[in-house]
C-alpha cells in the first residue's frame, strides 16, 4: 500500500487536549483554539496520537531520551540500529559521554520500543 502525502508549508502546531475539571474534553475549547490558530495562519496540526495506556508504557523512553540531546542522540541513534535502520549506532565524540548507565537504561528501553512496535504489528495482521 503506498501513502501519498500532502505536501504542508508553513506552521504545524501542536494540538494539546482541553479538560474540564472533572476530566471530560473540553470541546469547545478545542474548537476554541483550533478557529485561533486558523485565524493566526496555522497550515495543519499535530494532534496527540496515543492512548493513555501507550503513553504510560513509553513515558520512561521520552523521559530518559529527551533529558538532554547529548543522550538524546545516542539513544535514538541506538533505536535506529537495533530497527535495523542504521549500520551503526555510533555517535561523533559528545560532550557529555554515553557511560554505562546510560548504555544499560538506553537497551532496556529501547527493548521496550521494539516489544512496543511488534505488538502494533501484530495487532495491525490481525488473525
Amino acid at each position: 500500500m503506498t501513502k501519498s502525502l500532502y505536501p504542508l508549508f508553513g506552521i504545524v502546531t501542536v494540538l494539546n487536549t482541553p479538560f474540564k475539571a472533572d476530566g471530560a474534553i473540553d470541546y469547545a475549547a478545542l474548537r476554541k483554539n483550533v478557529r485561533e490558530a486558523l485565524v493566526a495562519g496555522v497550515t495543519g496540526f499535530l494532534v496527540p496520537a496515543m492512548d493513555a495506556e501507550l503513553f504510560e508504557y513509553i513515558l520512561p523512553v521520552l523521559a530518559f531520551s529527551n533529558q538532554h540531546l547529548e543522550i538524546s542522540i545516542p539513544f535514538f541513534k541506538r533505536l535506529l540500529y537495533r530497527q535495523g535502520m542504521y549500520p551503526s549506532p555510533l555517535v561523533r565524540n559528545p560532550a557529555l559521554p554515553f557511560d554505562a548507565y546510560h548504555e544499560k537504561t538506553a537497551d532496556r528501553l529501547i527493548r521496550r520500543v521494539v516489544e512496543l512496535e511488534n505488538r502494533i504489528k501484530n495487532q495491525r495482521a490481525g488473525p
